[in-house]
């Protein structure tokens, strides 16, 4: 079965951007938006991508290991009109009522989300409101590759340099959209109907590069200072950096709502060296009392340059920080180090993505041209098994699980491998499925089964957006 795949042809104007924030004349008047639509209108007639269902012509094959490496979809759907265009992924799976968000684009610089039913495929909605960075900063188009986003029931936002998007996932409209007069990190976190981003400061220390956090509403997308991770200010880098807040994640402790906050300031170079070195640190800050219970615990010592490459990962009571190759466990309440997994080798290495499962910590290492994915205990650090997945490119992506099974994408291969044994079950190519054709990081979502359906695996490639029954 094959049905056109069209996208929503009108330009979503219901955001809140002010006389002061306005992108363009171009997007405001009247002309200009009725151009947009017949544009959208063309475009979406023009476009053959299309929803699949079942395929029978690729075979179920195992390789001489017993792993899966091509087994036949449930659905595809075509997700952009031109092979060269650059698509970007989302820092996180989004599913709504059963349904996932993805990147789209029906042609150079028209960069869209889509949600895609989990069932068939088959496109419920577009949101095309991108507005791009602006004629003075070279635009990557809606790129929100291994960013973080925040999601608080039908809403979901995500942090673009100077301009933030707050989208409606039951219809695809924008509940706001907003042009700040400075720029911001692209990441977003948050907790129910506050997000957070960081950024420089606009008042005090406004002199210095040295990001501090934002509050912001859900619901209005208005933001206001709201912490500091108050630098030394022992030595400043040679483009003005005194350091900052890195990350910060939402918990609560005995029934508190606590913020775990991890920052980092740099150090003058070693003796014949050029580059600054960092130590970073953790924190925690109470939101009932808006104080520090501890605020510079350190994390790493400075030869060891403690620059914060991955977010931090929360569970329960704990809260475990990669530096490069290290990964160190600490106990929230009171910022001390419960344990400390060193990966020791001559070539560069680091911990990439991470996900907690029933007490086992699942962590991919990235080697220079290799991975590797290891299980760490929980409460002791120790490795419960490693597994190499051998040589498929550096690059891999966030790791999401379902019935025991962790999916990953590394390099530009789709792995599953059990939790409990880390056994590789499956190492699917994308060349089965596209000529040249290539899986995408952090782009792998999960669906349990529901009313029938069997649990299904979606993973996108450049072109097209695969669903799988899950492995059993």
């Amino acid at each position: 079965m094959e049905q056109k795949f069209c996208f929503t042809s009108k330009v979503m104007e219901t955001g809140t951007i002010s006389k002061n924030e306005s992108i363009s004349k171009s997007h405001t008047s009247s002309g200009s938006t009725m151009k947009k639509y017949f544009f959208f209108t063309f475009i979406s007639l023009c476009l053959l991508a299309c929803s699949c269902r079942k395929d029978d012509s690729i075979k179920h094959k195992i390789n001489s290991q017993g792993e899966v490496v091509a087994l036949p979809w449930l659905w595809k759907t075509r997700i952009q009109l031109k092979e060269i265009t650059p698509i970007g992924t989302l820092g996180q799976m989004i599913i709504h009522n059963g349904n996932v968000l993805v990147p789209t684009t029906n042609g150079k610089d028209i960069q869209s989300l889509s949600m895609l039913s989990g069932k068939d495929g088959k496109v419920l909605w577009t949101w095309n409101d991108y507005e791009g960075w602006g004629e003075d900063v070279w635009d990557f188009g809606l790129w929100i590759l291994d960013h973080h986003q925040h999601r608080y029931r039908n809403l979901f936002m995500y942090s673009d340099y100077n301009r933030q998007y707050c989208i409606n996932l039951d219809n695809g409209t924008t509940q706001w959209k907003k042009q700040r007069a400075v720029p911001f990190i692209r990441r977003a976190w948050g907790y129910e109907n506050t997000f957070y981003l960081l950024g420089n400061p606009q008042t005090s220390l406004s002199e210095y590069d040295t990001n501090m956090l934002y509050k912001g509403n859900m619901q209005t997308g208005d933001i206001e200072e709201f912490l500091r991770a108050n630098p030394s200010f022992n030595y400043i880098t040679s483009w003005n950096s005194a350091g900052g807040v890195h990350s910060v994640h939402y918990c609560e402790l005995v029934g508190k709502p606590y913020l775990a906050v991890t920052s980092g300031e740099p150090f003058k170079p070693k003796p014949n060296e050029v580059e600054d070195i960092y130590q970073s640190y953790l924190g925690l800050y109470d939101l009932t009392n808006n104080d520090w219970v501890y605020e510079r615990q350190i994390i790493n010592q400075p030869e060891s340059n403690g620059i914060l490459f991955i977010s931090p990962i929360v569970d329960k009571d704990k809260i475990c920080v990669p530096i490069l190759n290290r990964l160190s466990c600490f106990d929230l309440a009171t910022g001390s180090r419960i344990w400390e997994r060193i990966i020791n080798r001559n070539d560069f290495c680091r911990f990439n993505a991470m996900t907690i499962v029933d007490d086992r910590l699942i962590a991919i290492i990235e080697y220079l041209y290799a991975n590797d994915i290891i299980c760490l205990d929980m409460k002791t650090g120790n490795i419960v098994w490693p597994t190499n997945i051998g040589s498929h490119g550096s690059f891999c992506g966030q790791i999401n699980c379902l019935n025991g099974i962790a999916y990953f994408v590394a390099g530009a291969t789709f792995f599953a491998v059990e939790v409990s044994t880390g056994k590789v079950v499956w190492r699917i190519n994308a060349e089965h499925y596209e000529k040249g054709g290539r899986f995408h990081i952090n782009a792998v979502y999960v669906l349990p089964a529901e009313n029938g359906e069997p649990a299904k695996v979606i993973a996108l490639t450049e072109m097209n957006a695969y669903c799988f029954e899950a492995y059993r």
